[in-house]
């Protein structure tokens, strides 16, 4: 029995170990990558790097934040040239969400606290009272939570392709099963499995290379209706070396 007891432990103790993230390499700290990129500090001491494109904030009609995707930063391609933007007056801000590139995790992060630092950062760059957010994919996450917590500082917000939870309770159950089951059933089990056992899943991502949604559906097109399809033909035209690396943080 104490045998038993002793062996369950030590397994309980090797699972906890493999599924425990390793401590995040700070940029900036002596064993962190180095900084390369303006940043701002935050009012709980953090760093949230930038950059900045388009017309200056001075003469900028439109200040438009976008929060990047999942696998992407701030650094994201974005088919619209220096010039354009400062033909139509559009100061754009990317910014590295936390945990990012070369911004500094946060362990509390929370929508809210990503709708304090999109305000934050637009009030160290005198941005005015007012801006433009627009999310894409799991980056539509902090654009809801300026709706939420900062409404009084929006000019517009926009969802680009967002990422839902399925498990949402506040979800009407019938949209829910309508939607989870048009995914192809890789996908399904795939959510399922990462929804049920989020630590598990991590862990075991160091030996099993799980199917990204990309390629899920690029073998089930059927999943795109035919406004995808005419915009995802539309960029496919943008004359970029770096396009299909667009394609692939825009949509997934």
């Amino acid at each position: 029995m104490w045998i038993a007891a002793i062996f369950t432990l030590v397994v309980a103790g090797g699972i906890y170990q493999m599924a425990k993230p390793p401590p995040s390499k700070i940029c900036g700290s002596p064993n962190g990558p180095p900084v390369t990129s303006p940043r701002i500090k935050l009012r709980d001491g953090r760093y949230l790097a930038y950059k900045v494109r388009g017309a200056a904030k001075e003469i900028a009609k439109h200040k438009v934040f976008i929060n990047h995707g999942f696998t992407s930063s701030k650094d994201l391609y974005i088919p619209m040239s220096d010039e354009w933007l400062q033909d139509m007056g559009i100061c754009l801000i990317t910014f590295d969400r936390p945990g990012y590139a070369e911004s500094d995790p946060n362990p509390h992060r929370s929508p809210k606290n990503d709708a304090l630092d999109i305000q934050e950062l637009a009030d160290q760059l005198e941005l005015g009272p007012k801006f433009y957010v627009l999310g894409l994919s799991i980056g539509s996450y902090p654009a809801w939570g300026c709706l939420k917590y900062i409404p009084h500082r929006l000019a517009g917000v926009a969802f680009v392709v967002p990422v839902i939870n399925y498990w949402w309770p506040t979800l009407p159950s019938e949209i829910r099963s309508k939607a989870y089951c048009k995914l192809p059933l890789l996908e399904q089990w795939r959510l399922r499995f990462i929804h049920y056992a989020p630590y598990l899943a991590w862990s075991m991502q160091r030996w099993i290379s799980f199917p990204s949604i990309h390629t899920v559906l690029k073998k089930n097109p059927e999943a795109y209706n035919k406004n995808d399809l005419a915009v995802m033909e539309l960029l496919a035209r943008v004359p970029a070396p770096d396009k299909a690396i667009f394609l692939y943080l825009f949509f997934f």
